[in-house]
């Protein structure tokens, strides 16, 4: 976990869910996040930007190291698969 580009994979992977989940929160009243929702539709193009940016970054230049071992690991699979896909659904929903 000392891997600055494992770290940015996961900020990116976590950073949309983060985003609807404290906006979801928001439209249900809890104080902390009621300032959000408002702010939903403009901020999500953003949101999903550098979430994509950050999850694409940290895999480029962790496949850069061809002889790394965390690139065998299945845990960094299972989180490109879960990633990938999460952030593959969310830009064709917010397109259609």
């Amino acid at each position: 976990m000392e891997d600055i580009h494992y770290k940015l994979k996961m900020f990116g992977v976590f950073m949309l869910p983060c985003f609807q989940g404290a906006t979801l929160l928001g439209g249900f009243e809890f104080p902390i996040f009621k300032y959000i929702a408002p702010f939903y539709a403009i901020l999500l193009p953003f949101v999903m930007i550098l979430s994509v940016l950050f999850y694409l970054l940290g895999n480029y230049k962790a496949s850069i190291r061809f002889n790394d071992e965390k690139s065998l690991l299945t845990s960094d699979k299972i989180i490109n698969l879960i990633g990938g896909f999460y952030l593959g659904i969310n830009i064709v929903m917010y397109y259609l």
